[in-house]
């Protein structure tokens, strides 16, 4: 929501406290974390354009919350059938991979820490060192002879 968005000085932050899933909106994240995220100077520009103070920033066509199922339904599975003809990816995805893109490339890509990653996203770091490090867990097996 517009309420959401905070423009301190030259800069803007989204503030995600509550998700919309399965038709419901509830007033907390899965983790009841309070995300703090910093928008991009380019989204801010588009966010400029539509500026209002109230309501959805993103909303339905029909100006209310995004349903999921409709969405991939409608826009999601379109897009991915156009890329898998296309072959510019190998099977459709899930919109949720989108998250994984997301961590591996400001991580990998941007040298953005574990721990501010984990803040941005609303995990644990513990949880993102595990799924999206690239490493396995050692094990007897797998650890080193270093004698």
């Amino acid at each position: 929501m517009w309420s959401d968005l905070f423009w301190p000085q030259a800069s803007c932050e989204a503030s995600i406290t509550k998700v919309f899933s399965k038709n419901i909106l509830k007033p907390y994240t899965k983790n009841h974390l309070i995300r703090t995220i910093p928008i991009s100077l380019a989204l801010q520009d588009l966010l400029e354009e539509r500026k209002r103070r109230s309501g959805l920033v993103f909303p339905s066509p029909h100006k209310k919350y995004i349903d999921q199922s409709n969405f991939s339904s409608r826009v999601w599975n379109c897009v991915l059938h156009s890329l898998v003809a296309e072959g510019e990816i190998r099977k459709r995805l899930r919109p949720y991979c989108l998250r994984h893109s997301f961590v591996t490339n400001i991580h990998h890509e941007h040298g953005v820490p574990f721990p501010t990653i984990a803040h941005l996203i609303g995990d644990k770091i513990e949880t993102v060192i595990r799924f999206y490090s690239g490493t396995k867990p050692l094990t007897t097996q797998t650890f080193p002879n270093l004698y």
